[in-house]
């Protein structure tokens, strides 16, 4: 994602960040299991932002929403993985978010991860927007 290499540029005075990745992610039966089981949902939606955060500096709040699916995989796997220690906040009255933590020797370096809209296929939204 080139906004992603950006963000630190544009905004260097930045405190808390927040983005919305709004996407599909279609997965075909017999490929689900496998990509979720090689981590590849989490390296196609947050990859790009892992680089992002640490190029923001420290002192940085950056939370990531991400499509309701996504996001309640991840958390059903980082849940399983780290039981209580899994480090949860309410994001908003109706929003749950966990902690992505990036170095394990600096429990600051990391981001959150947040529900975010639902998986509706909207379709073309410019069909949409020429049909009116």
């Amino acid at each position: 994602m080139t906004l992603c290499r950006m963000v630190p540029e544009l905004f260097p005075h930045v405190r808390q960040l927040d983005i919305n990745i709004l996407g599909e992610l279609r997965l075909r039966p017999d490929t689900h299991s496998t990509v979720i089981a090689l981590g590849g949902i989490e390296t196609v939606f947050l990859g790009p932002i892992e680089d992002m955060v640490p190029a923001l500096g420290p002192g940085r709040e950056v939370c990531i929403a991400i499509q309701q699916m996504v996001f309640h995989t991840l958390f059903m796997k980082k849940l399983e993985l780290y039981g209580q220690d899994l480090k949860q906040d309410i994001y908003n009255p109706y929003n749950i978010r966990f902690w992505k933590e990036l170095d394990p020797d600096n429990g600051l370096l990391g981001y959150w991860i947040c529900d975010g809209a639902p998986d509706q296929c909207l379709g073309n939204i410019y069909s949409i927007i020429t049909e009116l």
